[in-house]
């Protein structure tokens, strides 16, 4: 007796079927606004990679992203974020509290303020053609 005659009738497993690529596009699950920016601009990393990129790297960088992304957690992160993105922290989140908005885009105009500064100090050793501001939060 062969090695397969006493399963004459059993299928192949899986069913028998060749895996067949998905037809319909994968979904992408809800994401912010201010998530969708950096993964255009950054392409589809990790948090941890994305902060690291915008200057986050404390232990627990994924998470300050996180929740910097949600419009809470750091300040210090969330205008790390609209630096990045070269956008005012009142655009990107603004559904929050005046006064927070108020406060951000203080923080924003001073780090972006002192960013210019140094690039001038230092005479922009690439020519000033390119955004090349690093942060140190």
């Amino acid at each position: 007796m062969g090695e397969l005659e006493g399963n004459k009738g059993a299928k192949p497993r899986g069913g028998g079927r060749e895996a067949r690529p998905c037809r319909r596009p994968l979904k992408r699950r809800h994401v912010s606004a201010a998530k969708a920016l950096l993964l255009e601009k950054y392409g589809n990393l990790s948090n941890r990679e994305i902060a690291a990129r915008i200057g986050v790297v404390e232990r627990d960088a994924p998470t300050m992203l996180s929740m910097a992304l949600s419009g809470r957690g750091s300040r210090r992160v969330r205008c790390a974020i609209a630096v990045a993105l070269g956008d005012l922290p009142s655009r990107l989140w603004p559904d929050r509290p005046p006064k927070f908005m108020a406060d951000d885009d203080a923080q924003f105009n001073e780090l972006t303020r002192q960013d210019a500064t140094a690039c001038c100090a230092s005479q922009c050793q690439n020519g000033g053609t390119d955004k090349h501001w690093r942060g140190s939060l």
